[in-house]
């Protein structure tokens, strides 16, 4: 791949409705897609200290108000963009925002479990098509690319490292897949992250059902509770970014917390920072699943998005670990978060949702 291209001036960058003005640029720039996200809350201003991000962002009023400053001070430009229209004049502009990028981080996509195969792939896969072929045009150096341990399913091995086969089991996993394939047979410096399940302040709402269950006293252990649950802590994840970019490295890294807990602790640890009694009734998977199955059925029926999901009955019940150990040693990550210490800021804000 042509190497960085040298800093000075970045020439405007026409969005939908606005353009980006030239701007002065003295910090290598980095082209972010899912900035305007909830982990990109968190990596945006951590990155935004070392680099010029270009954002790359669906509509510009969230993103504009959640990092004004950053905008004002230079360090931040939003490109209004549909990263999965392929059309000529999109990948047009596309292109133009990674001119003079030395890097791609590639955050962009869809978490629901609840989504459709395809909205996940429009999602999931196109994005990642069409940003690799804008950044190949203008000869960006290096990708990093956020995938998940969903790639892997239900581990044959565990804890599972990335030498594990790739045996996704539900349509998430499987875009992030084919995501992850489309990295992996491209031409520049790459780096895939797949974090466990993200936790802490910015991506709390998706555990926002788990919350209302213990609040309603409704909240159960599937199976006897000693599965154990990987985590890994969105500020834990923006380091790793970080040092992804920064670093001359390349290859695939599973990001994890150091701390392991088993379902029934991590029940405990919720309900007490929520004032409320952990769940004592058990159930099996089997009738778990079956409540899933028909908590779906009706929320289908009635049009609405369901509240759970075997995706999130799995999170929850299955027994899974990973290793970080290849991350600590080739990318010197090291996890700095507790669970147990972060509980507290997320049931805050479960608590002002409720």
């Amino acid at each position: 791949m042509a190497k960085n291209k040298p800093a000075g001036k970045t020439p405007g960058i026409v969005g939908k409705k606005s353009a980006l003005s030239c701007v002065s640029v003295s910090k290598k720039i980095v082209v972010v897609t899912g900035g305007g996200g909830r982990l990109g809350s968190v990596v945006v201003p951590l990155l935004a200290k070392k680099y010029f991000l270009r954002l790359l962002v669906i509509e510009r009023n969230g993103p504009q108000k959640r990092f004004a400053k950053l905008i004002k001070d230079g360090c931040v430009d939003l490109v209004q963009c549909d990263l999965s229209d392929g059309r000529a004049s999109n990948m047009l502009l596309l292109a133009r925002a990674c001119r003079g990028a030395f890097a791609v981080l590639n955050m962009a996509g869809l978490t629901d479990p609840s989504a459709s195969k395809q909205a996940l792939y429009n999602a999931n896969v196109l994005p990642t098509k069409n940003i690799l072929e804008a950044a190949r045009r203008e000869k960006v150096e290096k990708i990093v690319h956020i995938s998940s341990t969903g790639v892997y399913g239900a581990p044959a091995k565990l804890p599972c490292d990335e030498s594990c086969d790739f045996a996704p089991i539900y349509a998430y996993g499987e875009s992030k897949l084919q995501g992850e394939q489309l990295v992996a047979q491209s031409d520049f410096k790459k780096v895939i992250l797949r974090p466990t399940v993200l936790y802490g302040a910015a991506t709390a709402n998706q555990f926002e059902s788990l919350a209302k269950m213990l609040l309603s006293g409704k909240a159960v252990l599937v199976g006897d509770g000693t599965n154990r649950l990987p985590f890994v802590h969105e500020r834990d994840v923006a380091q790793a970014i970080e040092l992804a970019l920064r670093k001359d490295v390349v290859g695939d890294f599973i990001l994890c917390g150091d701390d392991e807990l088993m379902q029934s602790r991590a029940w405990e640890l919720v309900a007490k920072e929520l004032g409320v009694a952990p769940p004592s009734k058990k159930v099996s998977l089997l009738q778990a699943k079956l409540a899933g199955l028909f908590s779906s059925f009706k929320a289908r029926l009635l049009s609405r998005k369901p509240s759970f999901s075997l995706e999130l009955l799995d999170v929850i019940a299955a027994d899974r670990a990973f290793s970080n150990s290849k991350a600590k040693k080739i990318l010197g990550w090291k996890p700095k978060e507790m669970l147990a210490n972060a509980l507290g800021e997320m049931a805050r804000q479960w608590r002002l949702q409720n």
